[in-house]
């Protein structure tokens, strides 16, 4: 999947990019001020005004006037040979009207795209936060957990058709290696995981009120997907975590060519596989 990948994005860096709008087709996107034209103040965080109400139901939600289809629209830019250069939102939404003339990058992110991005910022430049929303939309945040950056929550599916598993893959996957797909057929949800943190910012904007069926009602509402509260789950990410970082102390140890760092590394080791009962839990358990 990794080469089928890397040899797309060679093919689409050899054509120019797609205009995928015209001027005149569109009013493109308005750029969120500090003031709006009534004179009240705009929150760019929630991009609302004062007495706005915070979530859209669903039924007042808009379907996206345009989609992305990386198979068309993605090719070369001004962008192209810049390694400090973010991809294009636009392009995401599949309205970019500049094509070849854009300064941001038409394609999906890339294994080295995503291995060079810092967690501060998403694939389009936007600076992300210590904490979420409280309705999970926006652009997302740092601290989570890794898998949690990487999981979208998918609900809107309404149409509900037998093989929905299988287009969920497909339109999903369009934009980056798909981890897991999981489908909650009693709820009508949906959890999508990628490989890639900007795999999964990119499809968060590009199938954003979409619909997996073409020509029906339904509107897709993506949001990031919350930590799991399962407290197995939790444990066992705790766990990795504790391994990754006696694996880092472990190299980093052996690097100083000490016998006697060497001698507490596998103390250390040992206690973190058999770890003491504190002597008031030992006493405690004996006289159970």
């Amino acid at each position: 999947e990794k080469q089928r990948s890397t040899t797309n994005h060679f093919m689409m860096a050899d054509r120019p990019a797609r205009v995928q709008v015209t001027v005149n087709s569109t009013k493109g996107p308005a750029l969120p001020s500090a003031q709006s034209k009534s004179g009240q103040s705009y929150n760019i965080w929630y991009h609302k005004t004062p007495g706005q109400n915070d979530r859209k139901r669903r039924c007042d939600r808009d379907a996206a006037k345009a989609r992305c289809c990386v198979g068309k629209d993605a090719g070369r830019t001004k962008a192209d040979g810049d390694p400090s250069a973010f991809i294009c939102l636009h392009f995401a939404k599949g309205q970019c009207a500049l094509g070849p003339r854009c300064d941001r990058l038409h394609r999906t992110p890339t294994h080295a795209f995503d291995a060079a991005l810092d967690p501060g910022h998403d694939c389009f430049g936007r600076e992300r936060h210590a904490t979420d929303r409280d309705d999970y939309g926006g652009v997302g945040c740092f601290t989570s957990d890794p898998e949690t950056q990487r999981t979208l929550f998918i609900n809107g599916l309404t149409s509900a058709p037998a093989d929905v598993e299988r287009r969920l893959r497909n339109q999903f996957g369009e934009y980056g290696p798909l981890e897991s797909v999981r489908w909650i057929r009693s709820k009508s949800i949906a959890f999508v995981r990628y490989r890639m943190r900007t795999s999964a910012e990119f499809a968060k904007v590009a199938m954003s009120d979409q619909a997996l069926v073409a020509g029906s009602s339904e509107i897709l509402n993506v949001r990031w997907a919350t930590d799991d509260p399962n407290p197995g789950a939790r444990k066992r990410k705790q766990r990795e975590a504790e391994e990754q970082t006696m694996q880092a102390v472990s190299k980093a140890l052996r690097s100083e060519d000490d016998p006697q760092l060497e001698q507490r590394l596998r103390q250390l080791q040992q206690e973190h596989l058999h770890p003491q009962q504190h002597p008031h839990s030992q006493q405690r358990q004996q006289q159970q």
